[in-house]
C-alpha cells in the first residue's frame, strides 16, 4: 500500500471482497471509529454491499458517511483484479452546515411569507398572537414562546403563549423592570439574547423559568422602541446560541404583530370618528331645517331674478356647447356651476348633472377606480394629489382674483394622458368682489409629440454624425461653421466646438497658408454656383498629426426655395495610401520566410472557388498534399489513414457547421507509401451573409515527435513496472541500535545476510558512504531522546562488493513491555533504481517543456503568418500599421519561446541574446539600412523567466519601434541605444549621448535602490515633445508600455534632455 500516502489528510482505505479493511491511513480514523472497527478488521454491512456492488459494476460508488463530528463524501474505485476496493474520503461537513442553514433561513421566509398573509386577512388580533406564538416555536424548534403587551403603569400583561401556562394568557401579570428578560429588552431597545440564564447576570430569572426548566432565551421589542407595543420572547430548555437568522425572524414576526396592532388602533379611531361626524350631520341638519323656513319667503322673493339668469344661463349652456375646447367654470368655493359637453365627456368622464356642484377631489373621489382601470400604469395616489394641488391652486386664484396661463398633463376619460394649455381667469362684480372662476383648456398634445419627435431627430442627427470616424462638417453661404463631428473638432481643429460653430477656417487654424485658403474658398464659390459634388485632394494642418493629405467630398445643401444653403464636406486622410502597398508586399515575404524557417505549411483554402493558396516549408513528403487538396478535397481525405479519417472528417464537418475551430493530427499517406504524422489547425471565415466561405491554417509534419512521445511512454510504463516489483528490509534495533530481528531481501541490498547483521559480524553503520554517516549518527541521537520521533532518511551504502546504492530507511522509536522499554523498528528500501528513474524523468521533463516552447513558438509564428494574410484583405493605412504593430509584438514573445526552447536552462532565458535577436528583427522589418541608423547594445548576460521575459520583451518592441517610426527623419543618420544591466554595475546616462556605455561609468543619479535590475532604451531624436505625458497618452504603445512595466512590478522614467531615453528599473520574481 506504498502508493496511498500515510500523511494524506482526507481518509483512504482499501476493502476486500469480504468486507475486511486491508488498510487505512491516518486520516481514515474517525470513520474506523464510529464503526467500530480496527485495520484489518470487517466494515458494516453497508459498506461492504457497496463494495460488492461496485466490483460486480465496475464502476465507481459513491456514498455519504457520517460520524460524530464529521461528514464525509466517499468514492469507491473498483479494483476487480485484485479484488479488492479503493475507498477515497472527501470531508464536506461545512457543506452540509451550509445546507442545513440554508434549509433554515428557507423555512424562516416561508412561515414569514404565510404570517404576512394572515395579518393581511385576520379579523381577530387575539387569534394572530396565538397562531404567531405556535408559529415561531416550530419555526425556531423551541418548547416556548410568549407575546407580553406593555400596560400603562409599566408592568406586562402575558397576551398570548405557547407551551407551558399558555392557559394564563390574558389574565397573568408580569413584573416590570430591568430585572426580567422583556423588561431589560425595553431598557436596551434592541433584541437580547441569552445562551444560559443559570450564567445570565444582566438581570434575574424569574420564578416561571425557573419552573419550567428554560435554558435559553431571546426577547425582540413589538413596535416602536420609543412607543412599544410590547415585546416577544422565545425560550429553549436546551442549551442554544440563537443566529443571527433567528433574531431576524423573530423580528420580522415582531414587526408584522406591530403593524397589525396599529392598524387595527387606526380602523378603531376611524370608526369612532365616523360616529362623531354622523352625530354632527344630525345637529346640522336640524339646524338647517329652522333656516329653511326663513329662506321660503327669500326663495319666493328671488324666483323673479332666477327666471331671468335661468334665461341667461340657458344661452350661456349653448354657447359653452358650440365651443371646441373644454370649458367650465366654478363657484367661490371652487365646485363646478357649469361646463360643456367637451369638458363633461372627454375630461371629466361624466355627465354634466353629477359633475355640476361638485369639487374636483369629490369628483376625483368617484372617477380614479375606474380611470385606474383604463389606465393600470398610473398610480391612484399620484393623481389624487394632483387633482388637489389643481383644486388649492383655483381656490387662491379666487381668493386674490386675476388670470393664469400655463400648460399642464391630464389624465383624460379615455385612460390617456394628454397635455393642455390652460387659461384661468376669474370674474365678478364692478367693485373686485370674485363671484367665480372660468376656464378654457386647449389639447397641445399633438403639438408637443411634434416637438418630442423633431428634437429626438436632431439628436440622432447629431450622435450619427458622431459615430462617423472621419471629419464631417457643414458651412453656411458666408463660409461659416455651422456644424461638424467629434472627429473633426478632435483631428481637424483641436479646440471646443463653441470656438468653431460661426467662424470661418482661417479664424480657428492660424497656421493656414493664405492662398490655401483662397483656393478653398474658390472651390466653395464655383460648388455653390455649379451646385455639383466636388471631389479634390489637399494639405492640411491637423491638430494631432501635423500636416496631412485628405481627400475631401463636397456636396451644395439645397434648402426648399431652390437656393444652396450651404455645403457638407466628408474628408478621408490618404497620407497613408502610397505606403500601403509596398508595405504590405514587405511583410508577405518576410511571413513567408518565417514560415518556411518554423517547418510550417500555411494554406487559404477558397470553398467557393476550391482553390488553395500555399506558403511555407514544403518537402518530399508534403508536397503531394498540396497537389492533391488543390484539386480534390475527397481524394486527400481518402489519403488519410483509415483508423484517423472518421474522425478528422468528423472534425472538419463538425467545423463547418458550427464554425468552430479545426484542429486535428492525423497520419497522411507518403507519395511512395507509408504514413507521416500531420498536425493540421484552421480558422474558417464567413461572408457577410454568414455563410463559411474561407478556411486559414496550417500544417506541420510532427512525425519525429509523435515517435519521441510513444518512446517516452514506454519509458515510463516501465519505469512504473519496476516500482511494482520493488522489495525491502524490515528490521528491529534494541536501544544500542543493535539488530534484534532482520527480515526481507538483505542480500539483494546489501550483498550480506541477514544472520551477518544478527550476530554483529556486520554493523550497519559500516555500509554507510563516509560523508552521510554524520546525519544518521544524528538522528538516532535524536530518536533516543524523543519517544515519539519517526525519521525517514535517503542515503548511499556500500555494497559487499564495493557497488554504491541508494537506500530509503524509516524507522521510529516503539516502547514495549511493562518497564517501556525502548525498542526501535523500520524498513529499508533500495531506491537505487527509483533515484535513476527520477533522474530519468527530470531529463524528459526538460525535454516536454522545450517542445512546449518550441510548440508556442511555432503557433506565435502561424498567427504571425495569419495577420500577415488577412493585412492583405485592407488597404487603410492605419490599419496595415495597427497589423504590422501587433505582427511585430506576436514575434517578440515567439523569440523569447525560440530562445528557451535552444537555451540550456527550462524556464529562464539569456535576455541579452534574446534582445539581440529580437532588435535585429525589429530593424529588418522596418527596412532601416545600417548606413541611416546603428543600433548600439550594451548588454551584461542576465537570466530572466518567463513572466519577466515576456512583458519585458514587448516594451523593448514597443519603444525600438516608437523610435524607428518617429526620432528619425527620412534619410538622417540616428543612433539607438540599449543598455541591460544589474544594479551593481549600474551608473546612469553620460552626459553626452555618445560617450558612454550606460553601464559601468560613474553618473549624476542612481537606479532605485529596491529593484536589482536597469534597462535603457535611447535614440538621439529630437525627443518626445514636452507637452506629450508618456504616462497619460492616446498611443497605444506607451500604453502597452506603462501597463507592462507596472506587471512586472517596475518602475519607468524619461529623459528628454538629449534625445528620447526611457529607463526602466525591474525585478525577476
Amino acid at each position: 500500500m506504498e502508493h496511498f500516502p500515510s500523511k494524506n489528510p482526507n481518509p483512504v482505505l482499501r476493502i476486500g471482497t469480504n468486507g475486511k479493511v486491508l488498510y487505512a491511513n491516518r486520516a481514515a480514523g474517525p470513520l474506523l471509529k464510529s464503526w467500530g472497527i480496527r485495520e484489518g478488521e470487517k466494515a458494516p454491512e453497508l459498506i461492504e454491499n457497496a463494495v460488492l456492488r461496485a466490483l460486480s459494476l465496475r464502476k465507481c460508488e459513491e456514498l455519504e458517511l457520517e460520524t460524530e463530528t464529521r461528514t464525509y463524501l466517499v468514492t469507491l474505485n473498483p479494483f476487480p483484479e485484485e479484488a479488492c476496493v479503493n475507498v477515497y474520503g472527501y470531508d464536506i461537513s461545512s457543506r452540509k452546515e451550509i445546507e442545513k442553514k440554508l434549509h433554515i433561513r428557507e423555512k424562516q421566509h416561508l412561515v414569514l411569507e404565510k404570517f404576512g398573509k394572515m395579518t393581511l386577512t385576520c379579523t381577530s388580533l387575539q387569534a394572530l398572537m396565538d397562531e404567531s406564538t405556535g408559529l415561531v416555536a416550530s419555526t425556531l424548534e423551541i418548547e416556548s414562546c410568549k407575546i407580553l403587551e406593555l400596560l400603562p403603569d409599566g408592568n406586562f400583561l402575558f397576551r398570548a403563549g405557547f407551551g407551558p401556562r399558555r392557559e394564563l394568557a390574558g389574565e397573568l401579570i408580569v413584573g416590570r423592570g430591568k430585572d426580567s428578560l422583556a423588561g431589560y429588552t425595553l431598557l436596551s431597545r434592541r433584541p437580547v439574547s441569552v445562551k444560559d440564564m443559570k450564567e445570565e447576570t444582566r438581570f434575574k430569572k424569574t420564578a416561571s423559568v425557573a419552573d419550567q426548566g428554560l435554558v435559553s432565551g431571546i426577547s425582540v421589542i413589538i413596535g416602536e422602541a420609543k412607543r412599544p407595543f410590547g415585546v416577544i420572547e422565545a425560550f429553549s430548555t436546551k442549551r442554544r446560541e440563537f443566529s443571527e437568522e433567528d433574531q431576524y425572524f423573530l423580528s420580522s414576526v415582531a414587526f408584522l404583530i406591530a403593524e397589525t396592532t396599529e392598524r387595527r388602533k387606526a380602523e378603531e379611531k376611524l370608526r369612532l370618528h365616523q360616529k362623531l361626524l354622523e352625530k354632527q350631520v344630525e345637529e346640522r341638519t336640524r339646524e338647517l331645517t329652522k333656516t329653511n323656513k326663513t329662506l321660503v319667503m327669500e326663495i319666493v322673493r328671488r324666483e323673479q331674478v332666477e327666471q331671468t339668469l335661468r334665461s341667461n344661463m340657458e344661452l350661456l349652456e349653448k354657447l359653452l356647447g358650440t365651443m371646441p375646447n373644454p370649458i367650465y367654470y366654478k363657484n367661490r368655493e371652487g365646485a363646478y356651476r357649469d361646463c360643456n359637453e367637451n369638458f363633461s365627456t372627454r375630461i371629466a368622464g361624466l355627465p354634466k348633472e353629477e359633475l355640476l356642484g361638485s369639487t374636483p377631489p369629490e369628483v376625483a373621489q368617484k372617477l380614479l377606480p375606474e380611470r385606474i382601470l383604463k389606465a393600470p400604469e398610473q398610480s391612484k395616489e399620484k393623481l389624487f394629489e394632483q387633482v388637489l394641488e389643481i383644486h388649492r391652486k383655483d381656490l387662491e386664484l379666487l381668493r386674490d382674483g386675476g388670470s393664469r396661463v400655463f400648460e399642464d398633463e391630464l389624465l383624460c376619460a379615455d385612460g390617456v394622458k394628454r397635455n393642455f394649455l390652460i387659461n384661468k381667469s376669474t370674474f365678478g362684480s364692478g367693485n373686485g368682489e370674485v363671484y367665480g372662476l372660468l376656464c378654457m383648456m386647449q389639447d397641445i398634445s399633438e403639438l408637443k409629440q411634434a416637438e418630442k419627435k423633431l428634437r429626438d431627430n436632431l439628436y440622432f442627427l447629431e450622435k450619427l454624425l458622431d459615430a462617423i470616424p472621419t471629419p464631417v462638417f457643414y458651412k453656411d453661404r458666408e463660409n461659416k461653421y455651422r456644424l461638424c463631428n467629434e472627429e473633426f473638432i478632435r483631428e481637424i481643429a483641436g479646440i471646443p466646438k463653441e470656438q468653431i460653430i460661426g467662424y470661418s477656417l482661417h479664424k480657428f487654424i492660424k497656421e493656414l497658408p493664405e492662398d490655401l485658403i483662397l483656393l478653398h474658398e474658390k472651390y466653395d464659390r464655383t460648388l455653390m454656383r455649379e451646385r455639383k459634388t466636388q471631389r479634390y485632394e489637399a494639405q492640411l494642418k491637423c491638430a494631432t498629426k501635423g500636416f496631412r493629405d485628405f481627400l475631401i467630398n463636397k456636396a451644395p445643401y439645397i434648402e426648399k426655395d431652390g437656393e444652396p444653403g450651404g455645403i457638407v464636406g466628408v474628408m478621408f486622410d490618404a497620407t497613408e495610401n502610397r505606403q500601403a502597398r509596398e508595405t504590405l508586399e514587405r511583410r508577405e515575404e518576410r511571413y513567408r520566410l518565417a514560415a518556411e524557417q518554423t517547418g510550417q505549411i500555411v494554406f487559404d483554402y477558397d470553398f467557393k472557388t476550391g482553390s488553395v493558396d500555399w506558403a511555407g516549408a514544403v518537402t518530399e513528403d508534403t508536397a503531394h498534399i498540396i497537389e492533391l487538396q488543390k484539386f480534390d478535397m475527397n481524394r486527400w481525405c481518402e489519403k488519410i489513414h483509415p483508423e484517423d479519417r472518421g474522425r478528422v472528417r468528423s472534425a472538419f464537418e463538425k467545423s463547418l457547421k458550427t464554425g468552430e475551430k479545426f484542429h486535428e493530427v492525423y497520419r497522411f499517406r507518403k507519395k511512395e507509401g507509408g504514413y507521416i504524422y500531420m498536425e493540421e489547425s484552421g480558422i474558417l471565415l464567413k461572408d457577410e451573409e454568414g455563410r463559411i466561405r474561407r478556411m486559414l491554417g496550417a500544417k506541420k509534419d510532427i512525425t519525429e515527435r509523435k515517435m519521441a512521445v510513444e518512446k517516452l511512454h514506454k519509458s515510463e510504463e516501465s519505469f512504473h513496472s519496476f516500482m511494482q516489483n520493488f522489495r525491502g528490509l524490515g528490521f528491529q534495533l534494541d536501544s544500542d541500535f543493535t539488530p534484534v530481528f532482520v527480515h526481507g531481501a538483505a542480500e539483494e541490498i546489501t550483498g550480506y545476510s541477514k544472520e551477518d547483521f544478527l550476530s554483529g559480524s556486520i554493523g550497519w553503520t559500516r555500509l554507510v558512504k563516509e560523508e552521510e554517516l554524520p546525519l544518521i549518527l544524528e538522528k538516532r541521537k535524536k530518536l533516543k531522546e524523543d519517544p515519539e520521533l519517526f525519521t525517514e532518511l535517503e542515503y548511499r551504502i556500500r555494497r559487499k562488493g564495493g557497488e554504491l546504492r541508494w537506500v530509503r530507511e524509516v524507522i521510529q522509536n516503539v516502547p514495549e513491555g511493562p518497564d517501556k522499554s525502548i525498542h526501535f523498528q523500520g524498513s529499508i528500501h533500495d531506491i537505487t533504481e527509483r533515484k535513476e528513474a527520477e533522474e530519468a524523468l527530470e531529463k524528459a521533463e526538460k525535454v516536454r517543456k522545450k517542445e512546449i516552447h518550441h510548440r508556442i513558438k511555432n503557433n506565435l509564428q502561424v498567427i504571425s503568418s495569419l495577420l500577415s494574410l488577412q493585412s492583405e484583405k485592407f488597404g487603410d493605412a492605419q490599419v496595415l500599421e495597427a497589423f504590422r504593430e501587433s505582427q511585430n509584438r506576436v514575434i517578440s514573445m515567439a523569440i523569447i519561446h525560440e530562445e528557451l526552447y535552444k537555451g540550456d536552462k527550462i524556464d529562464t532565458l539569456d535576455f541579452a541574446a534574446y534582445l539581440r535577436k529580437l532588435t535585429a528583427d525589429l530593424l529588418s522589418s522596418y527596412r532601416v539600412g545600417k548606413d541611416d541608423i546603428s543600433l548600439e547594445l550594451d548588454l551584461e548576460k542576465i537570466y530572466l523567466g518567463m513572466d519577466t521575459a515576456i512583458p519585458l520583451g514587448i516594451i523593448v518592441n514597443e519603444l525600438v519601434s516608437n523610435a524607428l517610426k518617429h526620432a528619425f527623419l527620412t534619410g538622417k543618420k540616428g543612433k539607438i541605444r540599449i543598455n541591460l544591466c544589474g544594479k551593481e554595475n549600474f551608473a546612469g546616462n553620460p552626459e553626452d549621448y555618445g560617450t558612454g556605455s550606460g553601464c559601468g561609468e560613474e553618473q549624476d543619479f542612481q537606479a532605485e535602490k529596491e529593484l536589482p535590475f536597469t534597462l535603457i532604451v535611447a535614440d538621439n531624436g529630437p525627443g518626445i515633445p514636452e507637452e506629450i505625458d508618456f504616462r497619460d497618452t492616446d498611443s497605444l504603445g506607451l500604453q502597452l508600455v506603462n501597463l507592462l512595466v507596472e506587471q512586472i512590478e517596475g518602475n519607468i522614467e524619461l529623459d528628454n534632455g538629449t534625445g528620447t531615453e526611457f529607463r526602466i528599473y525591474f525585478t525577476d520574481n
